[in-house]
């Protein structure tokens, strides 16, 4: 597994500004400035724990870079982030460990975006429909 990311490639999945006067630090009180500013759900976090939520998103991107889905004989369907480019990859992954059918739905999201109100609005309707389709297809 390779080593953590650094603090700058945090900041960046965090869409968090970094100091301007010490490369790679980060200035707690401009971090919470611009989570109020983009609305974000961690404009609500304590700025005491965001030296842990950076620790934590380092362990997070360290442990999905390994990830590699096992391999499953269930039905997939893998919703593709179509506005992250990483997104190829992990399809790639989850295609290589599908052994059923796997269906892809593009939704026009970031993947670290897909949990807001805006995405879910659309990416929303679509799980409920999918669900109710397979009820309908298991009675």
């Amino acid at each position: 597994m390779r080593g953590r990311p650094k603090v700058g490639a945090i900041s960046n999945e965090l869409s968090i500004p970094a100091s301007d006067s010490a490369p790679g630090a980060l200035r707690w009180d401009r971090v919470m400035d611009h989570m109020r500013a983009i609305e974000s759900p961690l404009a609500h976090v304590p700025q005491s724990a965001l030296p842990a939520l950076v620790e934590v998103t380092a362990c997070h991107a360290t442990l999905a870079a390994a990830f590699r889905p096992a391999p499953l004989s269930a039905p997939i369907t893998f919703m593709r982030a179509t506005a992250t480019p990483s997104g190829e990859s992990s399809l790639r992954a989850w295609r290589a460990s599908a052994r059923g059918a796997l269906d892809i739905i593009d939704v026009p999201y970031e993947h670290d975006h897909m949990m807001r109100a805006d995405a879910l609005a659309v990416i929303g309707p679509i799980i409920r429909d999918l669900f109710a389709n397979r009820v309908r297809h298991s009675e």
